[in-house]
């Protein structure tokens, strides 16, 4: 289902939720999750939270129901009551199962009269699927950032003859932007490193954040990269250009 739904739009930069989903930075990670739950029980049903109060419809939890959605606000269309979203389209929120009406149009519809009233339907899955699975990738990610520490690659070329550059270089761990780091201390990353010079890749040494000075033979036009990779952390320099 995740990969029907999502496809590779994830890898995408400009990748999203839903328009109607308000993106703010900078939130904790309670915050976080506070407003995915929000936005989810304001746009979709459970079985249990289907309500109206001008249908006299109320849920099925025997708790205070959430302001929205509400039946008589959405499109109701052959016994299916549908919601909009302006990059999905109409989707599908809650049927009618226990009425006359939902008998006639559905004579075999088994989990209708086992369960009456009104219901979220299995086969509305993948439809509800192309707005909520984007919402939970996208702050599972940004919840993921929030737990892993940041960083940033400096790096510079010092030309010592014609053709032998020095390649210095720093991981930098931004500590202060943190403040449960900044009482642990920045990170001094020990370990290796890769060099990209034009489509080669070189391995490296950080001490301390510090890049073992690295001697490279590189014509004028030379492409070179710095980068580390550990597990989740992958930090690139920008690129840089033997003159």
């Amino acid at each position: 289902m995740v990969r029907k739904v999502m496809g590779d739009s994830h890898r995408k930069a400009d990748f999203k939720p839903v328009s109607e989903y308000e993106i703010e930075e900078g939130l904790s990670p309670d915050q976080l999750m506070a407003k995915v739950a929000a936005f989810t029980n304001a746009n979709f049903f459970s079985n249990d939270t289907v309500f109206d109060y001008n249908k006299w419809v109320f849920p099925r939890l025997k708790k205070r129901p959430y302001p929205s959605p509400q039946l008589s606000k959405l499109r109701h269309d052959a016994g299916i009551y549908y919601t909009w979203f302006e990059s999905i389209g109409w989707v599908p929120l809650a049927k009618e199962t226990g009425s006359l009406f939902s008998k006639v149009l559905n004579d075999n519809d088994k989990y209708g009269r086992k369960n009456p009233k009104f219901n979220v339907m299995p086969y509305f899955a993948e439809k509800q699927a192309q707005v909520l699975i984007p919402l939970a990738v996208f702050n599972c990610a940004d919840l993921i950032r929030a737990f892993i520490p940041r960083f940033s690659m400096q790096a510079s070329l010092r030309k010592i003859s014609d053709t032998t550059y020095e390649l210095s270089g720093e991981l930098v761990h931004h500590a202060d932007d943190d403040p449960e780091w900044q009482e642990i201390g920045a990170i001094k990353y020990n370990g290796d490193g890769f060099i990209k010079m034009n489509n080669q890749w070189l391995r490296c040494e950080f001490i301390d954040g510090q890049l073992k000075p690295a001697r490279l033979e590189l014509k004028p036009g030379d492409h070179v990269k710095l980068s580390v990779r550990n597990g989740a952390v992958i930090v690139t320099s920008k690129l840089l250009t033997a003159n």
